[in-house]
This record gives C-alpha cells, sequence and structure tokens, in this order.
C-alpha cells in the first residue's frame, strides 16, 4: 500500500501513524513537507519550498490566503512531479493548516483525501476574546478570513480526522459530518510512574527527586496562550506557604501562539520583571530532550497546565500517563479531558490566587489526591493510549476509506462539558 503523509514541519501529527505503517515492508510509506522534524524509520521523504513572493495585497485580511496559496501552489508543483515519475498514492493524508492541501485534488482527483483538521478558527467561543476586554471586531473578521485556506481544503477532502471532541465542535456542520475523532494518543509504557526512585539535575546543578516539593509548568513557549503569566503570579504566594518547595518551568521564549509583549523581549522576561521570585528555587530549563521533560513528570508534586480555549498539549495527557497531579484551567479543551477531584483538579485560569491555594493545597496533603493521581493514568489508558486504542482506530480508518468503504468511526453529534457557573469569564 502507498501512503503519503503532507505536514509542514514533517512528519508533525503524521509520525506515529507514519511510523506504525513503515515498520511493514509491504508498504511504500512517504512523507513530503517543507523541511523535516522527526525522523520515521522505513519512510521515504520529499520536500517543496514555497516561494517566498512579496505580498500583493493592501488589504491584512488577505496576507494569511496569499502565504496559503504559495504552500499550495509548491505542494501542488511537488505533487505534480510524484505523478509524472509514475507515483500514484493509495490514500493522501495531508494537514492543511499552512495551506499544502489547497490544490491536492487539482493533481489527484482519484486518490482518497484524508484532511487532520486541528482547528476551526472562531470569532467568539474559542480563543479570540478569551481575554475579557481584548475582542476586537477587527479580531474577528481576520479569524474568519483565516478559515478560507480550511474550508477550501477541507471541503475536497474526502474525509477528516481531528484529536478532540472539542476541536470537532467548532466546526461547520459539513465539515463534521465526515470528521472521526482520534487523538494521536500516548504511549502509556513510555510515559508512566518510574519503576525505581527518579532523581534529576537541573542545568544550575539543583538535584531534585520523587519526595521533593516539585512544581512544574510546561508550554513548547512561555506565552498567555498556556497561562504563564497567571502561573507566575501564583508563585511568591506558594513559594511563601512552602518554603522547600522548586518550580521547574520548561519551555522556550518565543512565540506559538498570540503576540509578543509590548514592552520585553520575550514574555518570561516581563514576568520576571513584574513578579519577585527566588531565583534559587525557581528554576527556568528551556527546551528539554523527551525523556528529560518524562523524568520531571514522574516526579512532579503538581503540574500546573493552564490554556486558552484552543489545542490541548499532548504534554497534559503524557503528565497523566505518569501519574502526575494536574492543576488545569477550568477551559473547555481541559474539561473535555479532567473531571475536578476525579482524574486531576480544576482552577480559574485568570486567578492566581485560585491557583496558588490548590497547588498549596496539594503539597500539604499529598495522601488526599494520590487517588487522583491513579485515576488520571487509568483514564489515560482507557481513552487515549496509542498502541491499544488511537493507532487502531486510525488504521480502522485509513483502511475504511482506501477500500472506498464508510468509516464506521465518523463522530456523531456531542455534547460538551459546560464551564461552571463559578469559573465562567
Amino acid at each position: 500500500m502507498k501512503y503519503l503523509f503532507i505536514h509542514q514541519n514533517a512528519p508533525g501529527q503524521w509520525r506515529h501513524i507514519a511510523g506504525h505503517l513503515a515498520k511493514d515492508p509491504a508498504n511504500d510509506v512517504l512523507i513530503m513537507g517543507t523541511h523535516k522534524n522527526k525522523h520515521v524509520g522505513g519512510a521515504r521523504y520529499t520536500f517543496h519550498t514555497p516561494e517566498k513572493k512579496h505580498k500583493t495585497s493592501e488589504n491584512p485580511l488577505l496576507i494569511s490566503f496569499e502565504e496559503a496559496c504559495a504552500y499550495g501552489e509548491s505542494a501542488a508543483a511537488a505533487l505534480v512531479k510524484l505523478k509524472n515519475d509514475g507515483y500514484t498514492p493509495d490514500i493522501i493524508c495531508c494537514h492543511p493548516g499552512w495551506g499544502e492541501g489547497l490544490f491536492i485534488k487539482d493533481v489527484y482527483p482519484d486518490v482518497p483525501y484524508l484532511a487532520y483538521t486541528e482547528f476551526f478558527y472562531r470569532g467568539k467561543g474559542a480563543d479570540v476574546g478569551f481575554v475579557p476586554g481584548s475582542s476586537q471586531l477587527w479580531h474577528e473578521y481576520a479569524v474568519r478570513a483565516k478559515n478560507a485556506r480550511l474550508i477550501l481544503a477541507l471541503e475536497q477532502a474526502d474525509y477528516c480526522i481531528t484529536p478532540t471532541k472539542w476541536q470537532f465542535s467548532l466546526h461547520p456542520q459539513f465539515i463534521k459530518d465526515k470528521t472521526a475523532i482520534i487523538h494521536e494518543g500516548v504511549r502509556t509504557s513510555l510515559s508512566a510512574p518510574p519503576e525505581k526512585t527518579v532523581r534529576i539535575t537541573l542545568p544550575d546543578g539543583t538535584k531534585l527527586q520523587q519526595g521533593d516539593e516539585v512544581i512544574t509548568h510546561v508550554g513548547r513557549n512561555l506565552e498567555p496562550y498556556r497561562g504563564f503569566p497567571s502561573f507566575m503570579r501564583a508563585l511568591p504566594e506558594i513559594l511563601a506557604a512552602r518554603p522547600k518547595a522548586h518550580v521547574v518551568i520548561v519551555g522556550a521564549h518565543g512565540i506559538s501562539y498570540g503576540n509578543p509583549p509590548m514592552d520585553a523581549p520575550s514574555w518570561q522576561e516581563k514576568m520576571v520583571r513584574e513578579v519577585p521570585i527566588d531565583t534559587s528555587r525557581v528554576h527556568f530549563v528551556g527546551s528539554i530532550p523527551h525523556d528529560a521533560f518524562t523524568a520531571l513528570l514522574q516526579i512532579t508534586c503538581a503540574h500546573v497546565y493552564l490554556t486558552f480555549p484552543f489545542v490541548l498539549s499532548w504534554s497534559m495527557l503524557e503528565a497523566m500517563a505518569c501519574e502526575a497531579l494536574i492543576v488545569g484551567s477550568a477551559t473547555a479543551p481541559v474539561m473535555e479531558v479532567i473531571e475536578h477531584g476525579k482524574n486531576g483538579l480544576l482552577v480559574d485560569f485568570f486567578s492566581h490566587e485560585q491557583i496558588a491555594t490548590q497547588v498549596i493545597e496539594v503539597l500539604e496533603k499529598p495522601k488526599k489526591f494520590a487517588h487522583i493521581r491513579k485515576a488520571a493514568r487509568q483514564y489515560i489508558i482507557d481513552h487515549y493510549d496509542m498502541d491499544n486504542i488511537c493507532l487502531p482506530r486510525t488504521l480502522q480508518l485509513l483502511e475504511d476509506i482506501v477500500h472506498k468503504r464508510s468509516p464506521r468511526i465518523l463522530a456523531q453529534q456531542i455534547e460538551m462539558p459546560q464551564t461552571p457557573a463559578m469559573w465562567k469569564m
């Protein structure tokens, strides 16, 4: 079977399914991107380079679509070359978020196309306007315009796949009707509680191990979308109440989502200026290898995960699989997974006082929350285990599409948990 996976940051979300398929020598797995992110053993790679065109539109609402068209043209040219060389895949799987999905069906009209639909933008009810007073009408225009590339790509897709119910709920009905909700999953054999005592040494020489009071916060970049300012503002109260506690903050200084601060080179620098902290107990470790990240999750007493109503981070699910106790924001992506007091704890995203109070209680009474840690891992095993749940479902979806069968696991209408009144913003 010939599988073609397309992702700007190849292989992106296709890494695990592509890797699984590439283990079978009967499969020909080809991955296309603008550059390689992770190596997938057994797969072939091909690349395309979007032309860096000067923006021709004076209307800023059109700039993102111009960029998408550049990606779409570049990917289509690469597909035409493959086709002219005699290559025809049995299925094309593409993340169309940057534009690569715009012209797939023009080149390969008869090849089934599965689109990974990660996030459908909304002017209301998601990330835009989440911070009180931040929304302007132009922002709503901008995100509606940003959906143009997605609508064109998803309209031509035969089927779609999205990782969570909440992300599914953002899409228009014509996309929902052909969408399966399947997360990439967590490899629970690797993200797991340790079999023996874990000890780590931080870059500044601080040594930590299980049993120490360790609080963790993680983001690809430290920024408001992942609640970094709220977390920082909670630290003085936490550190004052727990004099032996150490805080380990993982994340780079760039911007993944949203905007940089107006008055500082990074959100980290801005918040360090604003919040007085004991630098001998608050450790910024930057980006770290995944095995070091897993070790950190295995020793943490409280893992604080905060997010706008946006894409749910893999890190929260991996933390739960390690039996880390999540203190998470009462926002829709988190509430889809965490039930307060059962498999995690929920707090107001904006309330650093509530974050601090909850973390302090967790550190004061660890035995009170031991059952929540166990329940968190079991929930991931039952719903997000990569090898036993997510990969088999994805394989079934691909098989049904290739063999022209109506997929048996398309999503139905769903109900999302409502934000409790005490946490409504």
